[in-house]
């Protein structure tokens, strides 16, 4: 996970401030479907941000599941924008230049719903936005022995 979030932090060259901290844990989800997740959320953080700002991955264990979060400090959402979120949303595109097509968010509820999970944002205007993945550990997830 931390590989993946350096990897799209240096895509945007290297402008945003990583911190990380990551709880261990086994999940039922393969590498690959988690990276992608951390990929496209890590991507919108620092597209929606600032230079100079910080972006924070924090993984725990709570309730019985693995929640990871990525929270940014960049130009934040509507409560009508959250409730609108699809497949090739952008918001305020006249406004703001966006890389893209607006499927970031999307795929990563997407991803996140087939293994049992949920998503979801909190976000004030003009402070940030947090987005919190909520993956089940093993123990809670119907069918596992």
């Amino acid at each position: 996970m931390m590989e993946t979030a350096k990897h799209q932090v240096a895509i945007y060259g290297n402008f945003h401030q990583l911190v990380m901290h990551f709880a261990p844990a086994t999940l039922c989800i393969a590498d690959s479907y988690l990276r992608k997740i951390i990929a496209e959320l890590v991507s919108n953080a620092c597209k929606f941000s600032l230079p100079k700002s910080t972006v924070t991955l924090d993984g725990e264990v709570r309730g019985g599941f693995y929640v990871v979060s990525v929270s940014d400090e960049g130009r934040g959402m509507k409560p009508e924008q959250i409730n609108s979120i699809g497949a090739y949303m952008q918001f305020d595109r006249e406004r703001h230049e966006q890389q893209g097509q607006g499927l970031g968010l999307e795929i990563s509820k997407r991803i996140t719903d087939l293994h049992g999970g949920s998503l979801t944002i909190s976000s004030t205007l003009n402070v940030g936005t947090t987005v919190q993945v909520f993956l089940p550990l093993p123990e809670n997830i119907k069918g596992h022995a």
